[in-house]
């Protein structure tokens, strides 16, 4: 339900299994400390780093696209702006390859045996996975209405 909250919404069958390319979209990024995989205080960074968006005068695309980079003890988080036309080493792009994706429901602490799930899918096709990155679609505030939805994204191996 728009209004809510500021999460984009996307029907999960136009993600599942698909391939996607993010070649054309930035996203400004900043580390983030986990423990065993999982983010800490994610919400939290989530706000600084769209702040720090607004303050560096860069234009976000709303409703802002975050992603989430797996790492065991730091991680990064990631929001979507536009296409800058000068270096800043804190925005990203990935590469022509596209995205594996794979769609969960499972709660944001169960996800990681759907996360091996999906690397031996891609893997099965013969690529490796450089990078996992995750799009939690439902935040706090929604998940109480649309359940956990989380788009994992499969970076390839250049």
């Amino acid at each position: 339900m728009a209004g809510r909250c500021s999460c984009k919404k996307v029907k999960p069958a136009d993600w599942h299994e698909k391939s996607v390319s993010f070649a054309d979209r930035a996203f400004y990024s900043a580390k983030v400390m986990c423990l065993l995989h999982m983010p800490v205080g994610l919400p939290r960074k989530a706000e600084d780093l769209i702040d720090e968006i607004r303050l560096k005068e860069y234009k976000f695309i709303e409703p802002p696209t975050v992603l989430f980079r797996d790492g065991a003890f730091t991680g990064m988080i990631m929001a979507e702006i536009e296409k800058l036309r000068f270096f800043d080493p804190q925005v990203y792009t990935f590469g022509h390859e596209p995205l594996f994706c794979f769609v969960t429901e499972e709660p944001w602490n169960q996800q990681y045996s759907v996360v091996a799930e999906a690397k031996k899918k891609y893997e099965a096709t013969g690529k490796k996975v450089k990078n996992a990155y995750f799009w939690y679609r439902t935040c706090p505030q929604c998940k109480d209405f649309d359940g956990y939805q989380t788009i994992i994204l499969l970076e390839p191996e250049a």
